[in-house]
C-alpha cells in the first residue's frame, strides 16, 4: 500500500468510525464504498470485517445495559443462515458486479432513510427471521448487514438507546461470524492484517473525535446530508 493509498484509506476509515461512534451505525456504509474505488472487493471485505467486529464490539459493550437479547434472537438466527449465502456470492461474482450491487443497496437504503419520518409501520415478530436472512446475505457479501436490521428495528417499539444497542449487538454477532468464515477460508492474509494494523490508528482517532463531535451536532441535518452523499456514491459505484 503506497503512502497515497494509505492516507486515502485512512480518511475513509476515520470518517466511517466517526459516524459509527456518533450514530451507532454507518461505518460500512461510508468506508466500504469509498475504499472500493481503489481496492479489490475480495481484499476489502475481509479487511472491513476486522474493523467492523472491533468497532461494533466496543459500542455493544458501552451500551450493553440497553438491549434485551431475547428480542434479537430471530434477527440474529436468520442472519446466521444468510451469511454463507452472501460469502458464496462474494466468491462467485466479479468485482464490477459486486460494486454495482453495493451501489444499489446504498441507494435503496439511503432513499428509505431520507423518507423514514413520513413512513409509519410496525414489523411483525416473524419478520425478524426474514430481515435477518437478508442482513446475513448482505453481511456475508459486503459486511453491510445493517440496512435490513435497521428497517426491522425501526418497526419495533424501542427507545433510541435500545435501538443503538440492539443494532450494534446484531452487527457484532454477524461480523464475528463473517470474520470466522474468512479466517477459516484463508481470506485473512498477511497483506490484509498489515493493512488493518496500519489503518487502526485512523479508526481509533475517528472513534475519539466522534464521541466529542456528537454533542453539538445538528443530527437531523447531518443525517440528510450523509444519505444524499451515499446516494451519489451508490450511483458512482453502479456507473
Amino acid at each position: 500500500m503506497s503512502l497515497t493509498e494509505l492516507m486515502l484509506a485512512g480518511a475513509a476509515i476515520f470518517f466511517g468510525a466517526l459516524l459509527q461512534r456518533t450514530y451507532g451505525f454507518a461505518f460500512v456504509l461510508v468506508a466500504m464504498p469509498l475504499l472500493s474505488f481503489f481496492m479489490d472487493m475480495k481484499f476489502l471485505v475481509p479487511l472491513i470485517a476486522l474493523f467492523l467486529t472491533l468497532i461494533s464490539g466496543i459500542i455493544t459493550f458501552r451500551y450493553r445495559v440497553h438491549f434485551e437479547f431475547r428480542k434479537m434472537v430471530p434477527l440474529t438466527a436468520g442472519a446466521f443462515v444468510g451469511i454463507p449465502v452472501g460469502i458464496f456470492g462474494l466468491l462467485q461474482l466479479n468485482n464490477h458486479m459486486l460494486k454495482a450491487i453495493l451501489g444499489m443497496v446504498l441507494i435503496i437504503y439511503s432513499a428509505y432513510s431520507l423518507s423514514a419520518k413520513s413512513v409509519r409501520f410496525r414489523t411483525p415478530d416473524w419478520s425478524g427471521w426474514l430481515f435477518g436472512f437478508l442482513a446475513g446475505v448482505l453481511g456475508g457479501a459486503f459486511n453491510t448487514s445493517g440496512p435490513p436490521a435497521v428497517f426491522h428495528i425501526s418497526g419495533r417499539q424501542m427507545t433510541t438507546m435500545e435501538s443503538v444497542a440492539s443494532l450494534n449487538f446484531f452487527i457484532f454477532c454477524t461480523s464475528l461470524l463473517v470474520l470466522a468464515y474468512h479466517i477459516a477460508s484463508g481470506h485473512i492474509t498477511e497483506k490484509v492484517c498489515m493493512a488493518f494494523i496500519k489503518l487502526l490508528p485512523f479508526m481509533a482517532a475517528g472513534m475519539v473525535v466522534g464521541g466529542r463531535f456528537s454533542a453539538g451536532l445538528n443530527q437531523n441535518r447531518y443525517r440528510k446530508g450523509l444519505f444524499v452523499l451515499l446516494i451519489i456514491t451508490g450511483i458512482l459505484l453502479i456507473a
